[in-house]
């Protein structure tokens, strides 16, 4: 039976089913400041927006929100209500540093104390926010169930706040530089090469970057290293994940630390309303209890330092490249893979089971992964580049790649079904092609199935998505591979581009063409042929001609669309293929719509502004000619 009321506030992300859990009975909610000017009680149960849209709307900047913490009068009421009852009052509220509720707490305990004389009511600022706040709140209840008085249980979260640990990689900046923890400039420059900026709490209540890491898969690695060398007792712990609209890569933190750690427990939630106002999307990080964190965090800066800076032995190296690997999903008996260019996102491929390989882009020398995640540009920042005439050029997906990916399913006994780019586009079919037969003497049991798909983007992620459903049903590697090959051309596309100056720079249409098609507003459509090349077949004046055209020519090709899924892939401009969704559901009721982000590689092709449409339906028979 508690003796008091533990009372935090919204800062604490703590969902309805933890906070029974911990008797938390009341919270001090604050306000949630929408972009479009109204106000609601920021709602730890998201009430009034779900964590997804609430994440998505942020997206490339363009939702801001504001928060404001609990009011005085607000503060009074809830305390108030348990003093009322007879109940002492522990209020453990977000890092002062960080928020005025902790000032708010005191003022109104103070007054409280006047009128309830007999009642005791203590005030902690946790010098915490996000998820470590409902680290020390578990920690408090377990020291309240352990029959402590309330001024033990203070004193206990006063002496345990500062071995609440964070580490985790953020990969997007903006929101910090937009409540004052970085400069513009840094978080510019981060976000643009794909920086991880990775941080502990300091003793003032707000966090410190150690150190930046690029790319998730480093980033991880060494927030594992970190939690080995500051963790306490991690097989007594409840170990807290927390991201902010990064579910798939909570999952993989959480696998890490659960294989390395074995805690008693890991909980993954997303960070809540007014922590999220300020962190923004991209926050994925471990919550945990360890060793006392040092003034400055010199220890802390020392240990990171010391990761940054050690060199991987030869096995470290091998089981680097083996994690790699094992990330990709393998659900059935064979692998789907397939590569940059079929814009599958994360979600859309962990629910069936794919994953691709990556080819690289080129922006001024500097070459980078090709992620369908944005993993070192934003999607936003990325086409902001093209618009500002930096020129993208693109590679194929690397030998070494290929082989580690193909041996790692095969030395697992698995087929493999990998569904490549068009070979009119890219060349990584061929060598991919090449590698298959090479393996096929080192593993004669199982094999590598490479389908051309005669297509990319969506009409290529459409065939992913094909043969993963093939597997589960039971197909084999072999009647899925020749299946989509047989049907590959039953993929019909029908899109525009903004302009015609990025199919010129990658030698789509002659110089000409291009120059006197965006002087008089042609707008190209554009269809994948049956050799696979794209191919410019009709023209037509204007964005909502070429719109319209668009939509009577897919509902045209497709099979039985009460039945079927629209397939929809834009470069960065969601606007455009929201209208041109409207125009093809107008014509016909598809079952379902996927829209999907045009990935780097099919981008550097198409430019900023670009729409497709892929439906499943008639054969294609047009072959491209100038």
């Amino acid at each position: 039976m508690r003796k008091f009321a533990i009372i935090s506030d919204t800062a604490c992300d703590l969902n309805a089913e933890m906070r029974e859990r911990l008797d938390m009975q009341d919270y001090l909610h604050g306000i949630l400041y929408f972009p479009d000017g109204h106000e609601e009680l920021s709602d730890l149960d998201w009430g009034n927006i779900s964590p997804e849209a609430y994440y998505e709307s942020m997206k490339d900047k363009k939702a801001l929100y504001r928060t404001a913490c609990a009011t005085i009068g607000e503060t009074t009421e809830v305390f108030e209500k348990h003093l009322a009852q007879g109940e002492d009052v522990l209020s453990i509220a977000m890092s002062s540093s960080l928020s005025c509720t902790y000032q708010n707490c005191c003022a109104v305990a103070e007054e409280l104390r006047k009128k309830y004389p007999e009642r005791k009511i203590i005030c902690v600022d946790s010098l915490r926010y996000s998820t470590s706040l409902a680290v020390l709140l578990m920690l408090a209840d377990a020291k309240r169930q352990a029959g402590a008085t309330i001024e033990e249980t203070a004193a206990y979260v006063d002496e345990m706040k500062h071995c609440v640990h964070q580490m985790g990689p953020m990969d997007d900046l903006f929101f910090l530089v937009k409540t004052g923890r970085l400069t513009n400039f840094k978080a510019f420059f981060g976000t643009l090469v794909g920086v991880n900026p990775m941080a502990d709490f300091n003793h003032k209540g707000m966090a410190t970057v150690l150190a930046k890491f690029k790319g998730k898969r480093a980033a991880f690695d060494a927030t594992i290293k970190y939690m080995e060398k500051t963790i306490v007792n991690p097989q007594e712990q409840t170990i807290f994940v927390a991201h902010s609209n990064r579910e798939q890569a909570a999952q993989t933190l959480a696998e890490m630390i659960k294989e390395k750690f074995s805690p008693k427990e890991i909980i993954i939630n997303p960070v809540g309303q007014a922590c999220g106002a300020a962190i923004g999307p991209g926050l994925c990080a471990a919550f945990y209890v360890g060793t006392p964190i040092s003034e400055d965090c010199v220890n802390e800066k020392a240990i990171m330092d010391e990761i940054v800076n050690a060199k991987p032995t030869a096995q470290e190296a091998k089981e680097t490249a083996e994690k790699e690997v094992s990330t990709m999903i393998t659900n059935g008996s064979f692998a789907v893979l397939s590569d940059s260019t079929c814009d599958l996102a994360a979600d859309v491929r962990e629910k069936y089971g794919v994953d691709y390989v990556k080819m690289n882009y080129v922006i001024d020398g500097t070459e980078y992964p090709a992620s369908l995640d944005w993993e070192n540009h934003s999607a936003r920042e990325y086409y902001d580049l093209m618009r500002g005439g930096k020129r993208v050029t693109t590679t194929q997906v690397t030998r070494d790649t290929y082989l580690k990916a193909f041996t790692a399913h095969l030395e697992a006994g698995r087929d493999v079904v990998y569904i490549s780019c068009s070979s009119a586009l890219s060349g990584s079919v061929n060598l991919a092609t090449l590698i298959a037969e090479e393996l096929k003497e080192k593993y004669p049991n199982n094999r590598v199935y490479c389908v051309d798909s005669l297509c990319s983007s969506l009409g290529q992620g459409m065939m992913v998505l094909k043969a993963a459903m093939m597997r589960d049903e039971g197909k084999t590697a072999e009647e899925t591979a020749a299946f989509i090959t047989a049907n590959r051309l039953k993929v019909n596309q029908y899109g525009t581009v903004a302009s015609l100056e990025y199919l010129r720079r990658a030698g789509r249409v002659k110089a000409s063409k291009a120059f006197f098609g965006n002087l008089f507003g042609v707008k190209p459509i554009i269809l994948s042929d049956v050799i696979g090349q794209n191919f410019a077949f009709k023209k037509v004046k204007g964005t909502l001609n070429a719109r319209l055209e668009i939509a009577r020519l897919i509902v045209e090709a497709a099979e039985d669309p009460e039945n079927s899924y629209l397939f929809l892939s834009h470069a960065d401009c969601e606007e455009d293929i929201e209208a041109l969704k409207e125009e093809i559901l107008k014509l016909a009721p598809f079952k379902g719509v996927m829209v999907s982000c045009i990935g780097p590689i099919v981008g550097a092709s198409v430019g900023p502004g670009t729409v497709i449409a892929f439906v499943y339906g008639q054969e294609v028979t047009i072959e491209g000619k100038e």
